[in-house]
């Protein structure tokens, strides 16, 4: 994958429908938990076997509210 194939992009629009749901939960709960974590998340392509090492810390706001993750 190049910088291109990721930039500007929705997960599910860069990963395998059958990978990407655990990316997704894995956010999911981190904005639930408001707690930073790791993931280690997998997937194969026609290019090959990707690995990624995640690391995932939610934006809060002054007020509290989560506005994203960085």
């Amino acid at each position: 994958l190049t910088k291109a194939d990721i930039l500007g992009k929705r997960d599910d629009e860069i990963c395998p429908p059958d990978s990407v749901q655990a990316l997704i939960q894995f956010k999911e709960s981190v904005l639930q938990t408001r707690q930073k974590a790791r993931f280690e998340f997998m997937f194969h392509s026609e290019q090959g076997l990707y690995l990624f090492d995640v690391i995932a810390t939610p934006q809060i706001e002054a007020n509290g509210n989560v506005t994203g993750l960085v």
